[in-house]
């Protein structure tokens, strides 16, 4: 843990814990003392990213990721640890020439930080504590979680709307067996792909894990 000392003026006030850890990373080199916490850091700097165009592919829910069999739309990686190394590298997206340029533009405000957990300032472990950090990011307590573990019954209007989904074959891809409603299967579902052919013309069906909160949907953003 830093050394470094920050007046926390709202301390018990949960609703501004996010707020507070946001403004200890922006003041406080040294804030944050384990992987997870350094990840954090790493996943809102826009230093790891060159150029900041917009993609025209939505990119897929973070949610529930460390469950994911296939990552990306068009299951280029399958391992959650590494994952992060791809876009970080990849000219349309974060755009960073090679590792040792990304590792020079971070080294003043991570190098220590990585050494004060016992790592390496390196691509890898980059991706590794991008990847603790993501592990976070869940949404298993929803209606059809607790509907599912037989906790509670889905409301009318849920009932109704998972006995259309089941007849108008949503099911077919969004699979209603877990709570995530995926098989991380790919399908080619005649949808056009505005130029990007991604896996081929397949696509992966994404996870509709809390869908409402994160539009748009489809991967070309329909």
């Amino acid at each position: 843990m830093s050394t470094c000392v920050f007046p926390i003026l709202i301390a018990g006030a949960r609703c501004y814990r996010a707020k507070i850890r946001l403004l200890l990373v922006l003041i406080c080199p040294l804030a944050f003392g384990t992987e997870q916490e350094l990840g954090e850091r790493l996943f809102f700097d826009k230093k790891l990213s060159i150029d900041g165009t917009p993609l025209p592919r939505n990119a897929p829910t973070l949610l529930n990721v460390a469950d994911r069999a296939a990552l990306f739309h068009d299951g280029g990686e399958s391992n959650l640890d590494t994952r992060a190394i791809t876009p970080l590298l990849n000219k349309r997206e974060m755009a960073n020439p090679n590792p040792a340029t990304l590792i020079t533009r971070l080294s003043y405000d991570y190098q220590s930080a990585f050494a004060a957990i016992k790592l390496e300032l390196s691509i890898e472990n980059i991706a590794l504590a991008l990847a603790a950090y993501e592990r976070t990011l869940t949404a298993k307590d929803t209606a059809y979680d607790r509907w599912h573990n037989n906790q509670q019954p889905l409301s009318p209007s849920a009932t109704i709307g998972f006995g259309l989904f089941n007849r108008h074959g949503c099911a077919e891809c969004h699979r209603t067996s877990n709570a995530q409603f995926t098989g991380d299967l790919f399908h080619n579902t005649g949808v056009p792909t505005n130029n990007d052919l991604g896996r081929f013309a397949v696509t992966k069906d994404p996870a509709l894990t809390d869908t409402g909160s994160a539009p748009p949907h489809c991967a070309i953003s329909n």
